[in-house]
């Protein structure tokens, strides 16, 4: 009598599993979350046997997280450690090396393993039971990548949306501003006196340095976005640099300085304004008086910008760094000019960052001494 065939029926059936992998992948939904996706494989293509667990793990920072298991309420997803690991680092399915009864398949998506699908069970599958595996693997790699970009681009038409609402407030106050007093001048020169005229003047200059101030940011941000500030190092003062930045904001009367007169760094000098120009804004804007700190490093120099104002909050922290972000006041702006800063600061290797402080606000700006031409 023949040996009985022990692999799985319905799994080593090569067109039964064809069948079931395209079914399985119609039912995908792309809004679908992770739990959903597993579970859809689970029923369509894998059918494990009861008491079998199936674990999907996504990479998260230095680590990897359980995202999805199958039962929902399954224990254990993190005794495979070693297993997942191994799979991870080797680009293809392992087998737990004690019992056999873990097995772990990597899910690489663009030449980068993006996590792995670990099953637990009572026995080491089958060799069709490892094939639907990494077939369920591949699955799962492409539509956990077609949903994390279906939410970043849902992210990036909330920014754009915002950004054009934003916009579209922010240039038409101080446009506003310049035609109305304009039209008025024009119309009734005769009829106002000179205090009136040099009043309307003085209001359509403010808006005329704001307006451009804003056109700047967005040309700032989109040069960058483009590649096209590319820093020139040279050795230079940082207290001349300091001192430039506090008269480029006008903040003469408020700002102290504190630099050693001979502290030296090679940098771009005009890219560190860039840098530090909008800090300094920011703290004059929220803040009475300013601080501006140069200190030496031992990779180059930090220099500190404190103002006395009501300080960034606390839930915020270094996202403030971040574009359309803003504290929770109502003051005009786009919410670019940190990130700017940031941003622009990145090309001669700045690294921006809340310090926190007993009252207002402090943001430290590391800059690297780039004597070796590198950043």
């Amino acid at each position: 009598m023949d040996a009985p065939d022990t692999r799985d029926r319905a799994s080593s059936d090569g067109p039964s599993r064809h069948a079931r992998l395209l079914a399985t992948a119609g039912r995908m939904r792309a809004e679908a979350g992770p739990q959903e996706l597993l579970e859809t494989v689970a029923e369509g293509l894998l059918r494990p046997d009861p008491g079998v667990r199936l674990c999907l793990h996504l990479a998260a920072g230095d680590g990897t997280h359980v995202v999805a298991a199958v039962p929902v309420d399954s224990h254990g997803c993190d005794d495979a450690a070693t297993t997942l690991h191994r799979a991870m680092s080797a680009g293809h399915t392992v087998v737990s090396e004690t019992d056999g009864t873990q097995v772990a398949t990597p899910l690489v998506v663009e030449g980068r393993t993006r996590g792995a699908l670990v099953v637990h069970g009572a026995s080491c599958p089958s060799p069709a039971r490892i094939e639907d595996l990494e077939l369920a693997a591949v699955l799962l790699a492409g539509a956990v990548m077609t949903v994390r970009r279906l939410e970043e681009q849902r992210d990036l038409d909330r920014v754009r949306s915002n950004f054009v609402a934003r916009i579209s407030h922010e240039l038409r106050t101080p446009l506003t501003i310049i035609s109305g007093f304009a039209t008025t001048l024009g119309a009734q020169e005769d009829l106002l006196s000179v205090e009136q005229r040099h009043g309307m003047l003085d209001r359509i200059v403010t808006a005329s340095v704001r307006l451009e101030h804003l056109v700047e940011e967005v040309l700032t941000l989109a040069s960058v976005d483009l590649g096209h500030t590319i820093p020139d190092p040279v050795p230079c003062l940082v207290r001349d640099v300091l001192d430039l930045v506090v008269h480029d904001q006008g903040g003469e009367d408020r700002c102290t300085v504190t630099c050693a007169g001979d502290l030296r760094l090679t940098t771009d000098p005009v890219v560190a304004r860039l840098v530090l120009g909008p800090i300094v804004e920011n703290a004059l804007e929220h803040g009475d008086r300013v601080e501006l700190e140069g200190r030496a490093t031992p990779t180059g120099v930090t220099v500190t910008v404190t103002d006395d104002g009501p300080g960034i909050p606390a839930d915020l922290g270094d996202a403030i760094f971040e574009r359309f972000v803003r504290g929770h006041d109502r003051s005009p702006g786009f919410g670019l000019g940190l990130s700017t800063a940031r941003e622009v600061g990145a090309t001669i290797g700045a690294v921006l960052s809340v310090v926190a402080h007993t009252t207002g606000a402090r943001v430290a700006v590391d800059l690297p001494d780039l004597e070796d031409g590198s950043r």
